[in-house]
Order: structure tokens, then C-alpha cells, then sequence
């Protein structure tokens, strides 16, 4: 007997795009029904996005794709003939073993790719789960209740952060640790993921992916000098999660003392 499913994508766009108005909306859909399976159609990379929810993940390898400017939820000068080829293809493999309850994915091309909210922002949901092997890749390696996260390089960054009593771990430590493990099951934003929950805030720029995905994950930020407005940074914080702006490192670590 056939089950029930959801397709999700191809999802070819932008990450940021997926992560904060695509992915969510199909962990939406994997709660309000458990028993649906939930197939995904996305970038290696970005299966962690799903993570746990998802039943089936399947690659999607895009031909000479570095050529490419990911724009919204689709790609600058990106045949629409060829997004339906992948997104045909996919339905009809399913469609054979699946009872198709929806296939979601959104416009790719013309205006229509830049609209934010193609699918409901009222039911986006970002609890995200990312697959066990992540976890495990993690265990053990920063076992502290100090933890805070560094993207960037910046020694005197570190340096401050460990005198003031914390457990700096620096964003090109986690990037090693993903290469060596080189596994499937392993993706770098799953591992992100787990690190930043177990973190007491993070030193991010809100323009990076790292700041954006510790708020959809609530944990705070200090960004030093950041470049983006209020508004916009509001626009991108639907927890209200503390993001502190600050001049230099030492400032910053004090203002998060006394808050």
C-alpha cells in the first residue's frame, strides 16, 4: 500500500532564501502531519535544513552551477525549460511509489523569484533538527557551558573572549572538522546547527549565514561594527533575539555581561 508524501522542491535559489521561507514551511507541513513522508529535492549541503524531518533527501546537482548567481528563490539567466525537467522528473520517480499529497516549490524565474513570501510566514517553523550523525561528530569536542562561537579568524577576538572566561571556537576549527569527517550524513550547517545551541551567544555580522541562523536559533549576537540598520536586522529577527552592535571586542563582551 502506498503512503502518503510531500515533495519539496527543487529548491534552487539562495540559501538564506531557503533557510528562512522555504525549509521551514516543509518542517510545517512534516509536524501538522507526521505520518506523511517528507521528500526533499535540495543541495547536499543543504539537507540539514531538513535534517530529521525529512524522510528521503535527494541531491541535487545542478551542471556547471558555479556559473550561476543564486537570486531569491532562483538562479539569474536559469532556463525555466530546465528547472521543469528537474522538477517533472522528480514528481513522476515519486509519484510511483508515493501517494503525492502536495509537491511544493516555489516561482524561479521572472519577478515572481524575488518575492519573499511565496509560502505563508505564519507557518514557517524553525525548529530545526539536523541528522544524528552531526551530533555525533560533535560529541565531546567543545564540552563547555562557555561555549561561544567566532566567525571569523580573528585571534584578538579570541584572545578577548577566552580572558573574560569564555570558550571561544573559531568558525575555520568547525569547517576543518566537517572536511575531515567527509561523511554523507555530515553536513557543515548540521554541524553549525548543533554547535551554536549549545552556545552562550555568538560574535557574527548579521550579513552572514552564521548570524542569521543563531537567531532563527535564539541565541544572541554581538556583531562588531555592523553595517546593517535596525530595520533591517529587525526584518530578520521574527524571536526578537538580543543583537548587540559594538565598536570594539572588549566593549562587547561587557555590554552582554550586563544584560
Amino acid at each position: 500500500m502506498k503512503q502518503n508524501a510531500y515533495l519539496v522542491g527543487p529548491f534552487i535559489g539562495e540559501l538564506e532564501w531557503e533557510l528562512y521561507r522555504f525549509a521551514p514551511y516543509a518542517i510545517h507541513l512534516k509536524k501538522e502531519n507526521p505520518k506523511n513522508k517528507l521528500i526533499v529535492f535540495t543541495r547536499n549541503p543543504r539537507f540539514d535544513l531538513y535534517g530529521k524531518y525529512a524522510d528521503i533527501l535527494v541531491p541535487l546537482n545542478l551542471k556547471n552551477e558555479n556559473e550561476y548567481v543564486q537570486n531569491g528563490f532562483g538562479i539569474e539567466k536559469f532556463d525555466l525549460y530546465k528547472f521543469n525537467i528537474l522538477k517533472d522528473f522528480y514528481f513522476k520517480k515519486y509519484r510511483k511509489r508515493f501517494i503525492v499529497d502536495d509537491h511544493i516549490f516555489p516561482f524561479v524565474v521572472t519577478w515572481r523569484k524575488k518575492i519573499k513570501w511565496q509560502f505563508p510566514r505564519s507557518k514557517m517553523n524553525y525548529d530545526f533538527k539536523p541528522r544524528e550523525e552531526n551530533y555525533s561528530t560533535l560529541e565531546k569536542l567543545f564540552d563547555s557551558s562557555s561555549n561561544v562561537f567566532v566567525d571569523n579568524k580573528d585571534s584578538d577576538i579570541r584572545h578577548a573572549l577566552y580572558n573574560a572566561g569564555y570558550n571561544p571556537i573559531m568558525k575555520h576549527w568547525l569547517v576543518d572538522i566537517v572536511k575531515k569527517k567527509n561523511g554523507s550524513q555530515v553536513s557543515y550547517l548540521g554541524c553549525l546547527m548543533v554547535l551554536l545551541k549549545d552556545c552562550k551567544f555568538v560574535v557574527a555580522s548579521m550579513q552572514s549565514i552564521v548570524g542569521r541562523l543563531a537567531l532563527l536559533l535564539k541565541i544572541p549576537i554581538i556583531s562588531i561594527d555592523e553595517k546593517m540598520s535596525y530595520d533591517s536586522i529587525s526584518l530578520l529577527n521574527p524571536f526578537e533575539i538580543p543583537v548587540i552592535n559594538c565598536y570594539s571586542i572588549e566593549e562587547g563582551v561587557d555590554i552582554y555581561e550586563d544584560m
